[in-house]
């Protein structure tokens, strides 16, 4: 498992437990499951000329976000935790 140091610090000092899980699974990664979909609504319908176009897009997109909507998909894998480990 890769993390950097400062994010290991930064749990440290908010005293967060973490769990070890799977870099990629799809029961508890935020981003299939927040992110992903709104991003594709969004970006449905529009048409660009080039990669470049696309991704200035979704960064424009993701800085009109709120930070209670990056909140939601940080706190909706300990959602999705309580379901793996409920589950077995």
């Amino acid at each position: 498992m890769h993390t950097s140091r400062q994010t290991q610090d930064a749990l440290r000092q908010l005293e967060l437990t973490t769990l070890l899980h799977p870099a990629h699974s799809p029961d508890i990664a935020p981003s299939p499951y927040h992110l992903l979909p709104q991003v594709k609504k969004y970006l449905e319908g529009h048409h660009y000329d080039n990669d470049e176009g696309v991704i200035a897009d979704v960064r424009r997109w993701c800085r009109g976000q709120s930070s209670e909507f990056f909140a939601d998909g940080v706190h909706q894998p300990v959602k999705r935790w309580r379901l793996c480990i409920d589950r077995g």
